[in-house]
């Protein structure tokens, strides 16, 4: 038994036993809904994230071992402090396999441990309760050996304060009395059902040879064993024929869930039996078993959802690295620098696409790597360029970067520095099921609506062809009010769009808006092959939109332009030779300037 000096030290300890892996101990009490919960599933379809976080699950053949999208974007935070806690368990992980191995082996005792407290059995059965008591803290003792043994053979190279926590916290478990008293007296309390290797029953049937009662006969220190007739005469050991059935053994059936059927109304008549049985072996270990057990298990239990995390975190970084592309640790930047800046950044959902289907892939698939760069030289981009040139793919590299970094893990890229932002807003195009009569632009308008009513200037907005379901005309007129608007407001856009007008004389709208940030245009590159046809780059760099003399160049490698066309009609007399195809086309090219 301990002092009450010794138990007093134990209180403290206990106390001292919680830990947040997720969670810097200042924010542990603090509201933590997520700031994205009203954009998550806009957030999950457009940046394909399904598929993209199965990449973190586990494989442990466990129920829980897969991850759930809403669990992920649940860890979304806007505190720098979180995002600076979990990036650095998450460089300790990464730098030291051996504490990935051990982090991992932990996963499947604490399940084991959950489904000891989840059993029916153990809830309705005294006995079965005492067992499963003692199966959880031989299941706890083992985790916290392991956990210490870990350290202290690693001691200099965890840095992360949250490993650090761990690492005091188990320290002090392992050297207090109470835990070194569990340790000596647990071989003691399973003892005391060692003997408890099978039963003897009695089992009368009903006429229609269903178990009608059951008696137990005796409690044995051996094991049944298959057996057949002749075994039982042959034998010559008595005591080992008793334990020789006449058939082969057979798995007994859990029974099914509502615990009606016959097996499980029989397993429960055994318990019952047992229970009498052993009364006095029951009443000697079950107050030492509840000694042991209040003030433990719970701590290690509570650590599942991170390590899970974190695991599934790093099986991601590593997935990506396994396929030669950079994964980085982003510096953290002030929410109020509103920057965002990234060497090679790359979209994950292409990169995973392209590793998955290497043996179809053709020589032209590859993953592109662009440069993100949100700053005071430019906060607003109009993004232009060919269709399937990249523009998409840019948007979505930009928000699971985004994304990632404030969940806490490293992003794609080779080096990155980036303010967390407030929300993520996207508007993508979707198969709108209209809700009114306000048509498609009206559904789209909407939308853009319900983003103005939340965002703020640390918002991140990305629209993906907003506004193509109308004409040009309406199109332009509209994108230039919202691209005007978020200007003032100061968020960070990105606009890909096929309005090539809206990105041109941004000088003009630069100059009369207010705002801290000018509007800049990139442009989704090409370059010229050999037979003078234009090639997608997907390279996003900052230039003027290509506009018509992108549409010109291929107009003409195609032989399609006016003077080709006329040019060819007069040759075969088609027209009338008097036209003067120089003129004309010089005509188109002034209407063209009006433009």
């Amino acid at each position: 038994m301990l002092s009450r000096n010794s138990k007093e030290e134990e209180k403290k300890t206990n106390n001292s036993q919680s830990i947040d892996l997720l969670w810097p101990e200042q924010f542990q009490k603090s509201d933590k809904t997520s700031p994205i919960k009203h954009t998550k599933k806009s957030i999950i379809d457009d940046f394909d994230l399904d598929k993209l976080f199965q990449l973190m699950n586990l494989n442990l053949r466990t129920i829980s071992d897969t991850f759930s999208v809403n669990s992920i974007l649940n860890k979304f935070t806007t505190e720098p402090e979180v995002i600076k806690y979990r990036l650095e368990i998450i460089e300790d992980i990464m730098n030291n396999p051996q504490l990935f191995k051990t982090l991992k082996d932990l996963l499947p005792k604490i399940e084991e441990m959950n489904r000891m407290t989840s059993s029916r059995a153990a809830k309705t059965s005294r006995l079965k309760k005492i067992v499963t008591k003692i199966g959880k803290l031989e299941l706890y003792v083992e985790s916290i050996k392991n956990l210490k043994e870990f350290f202290e053979q690693n001691n200099t190279e965890i840095n992360s304060r949250g490993l650090k926590k761990l690492k005091e916290n188990v320290n002090k478990i392992a050297d207090s009395e109470l835990f070194q008293s569990l340790v000596k007296e647990l071989p003691k309390l399973k003892n005391e059902f060692e003997g408890l290797r099978s039963i003897t029953l009695g089992i009368n049937l009903d006429a229609q040879l269903r178990p009608d009662q059951a008696v137990l006969v005796s409690i044995n220190d051996q094991v049944y064993q298959e057996g057949n007739i002749l075994d039982k005469l042959l034998s010559r050991d008595s005591k080992q024929d008793n334990f020789k059935g006449i058939s082969s053994l057979k798995a007994v059936s859990k029974g099914s869930q509502d615990g009606q059927d016959n097996t499980y109304l029989l397993n429960k008549s055994i318990l019952q039996q047992l229970e009498k049985v052993m009364k006095s072996v029951i009443r000697s270990v079950a107050p030492r078993v509840t000694h042991y057990m209040k003030n433990n298990t719970q701590f290690i239990l509570s650590l599942k959802p991170a390590i899970k995390f974190y695991l599934g975190a790093v099986k991601l970084i590593h997935a990506f690295q396994k396929f030669d592309l950079p994964m980085c640790k982003p510096e953290i930047a002030p929410k109020e620098k509103r920057i965002c800046k990234i060497k090679d950044n790359y979209n994950l959902n292409l990169a995973r696409q392209l590793n998955e289907n290497k043996e179809t892939q053709s020589e032209s698939d590859e993953v592109v790597k662009n440069e993100v760069n949100f700053n005071n030289k430019g906060r607003i981009f109009i993004l232009t360029g060919p269709n399937r040139g990249g523009k998409t793919t840019y948007l979505q590299a930009v928000g699971i970067s985004q994304l990632l970094f404030q969940l806490g893990i490293f992003i794609p890229g080779s080096e990155a520095e980036i303010s967390p932002c407030d929300n993520i807003f996207t508007h993508f195009p979707i198969q709108e099921k209209l809700k009114s009569n306000l048509g498609r632009l009206g559904e789209e308008c909407n939308r853009l609506k319900e983003i103005f009513n939340q965002a703020t200037k640390y918002s991140l907005i990305l629209l993906n062809e907003s506004l193509a379901s109308t004409s040009p005309q309406e199109g332009l007129y509209i994108a230039r009010e919202i691209i005007s608007s978020f200007k003032i407001l100061g968020s960070r856009v990105i606009y890909a769009t096929h309005f090539h007008k809206l990105a041109t004389n941004l000088d003009v709208l630069n100059e009369n808006l207010p705002g801290d940030a000018p509007i800049k245009s990139l442009v989704a590159g090409l370059k010229e092959k050999e037979d003078g046809m234009p090639k997608r780059t997907y390279k996003i760099k900052q230039d003027q939109p290509l506009g018509l003399s992108y549409a010109r160049n291929i107009a003409n490698n195609l032989g399609i332009s006016i003077e080709k066309i006329l040019n060819n009609l007069q040759d075969k007399d088609k027209i009338d030779q008097e036209v003067n195809i120089e003129e004309i086309k010089s005509e188109k090219e002034k209407l063209e300037e009006t433009e």
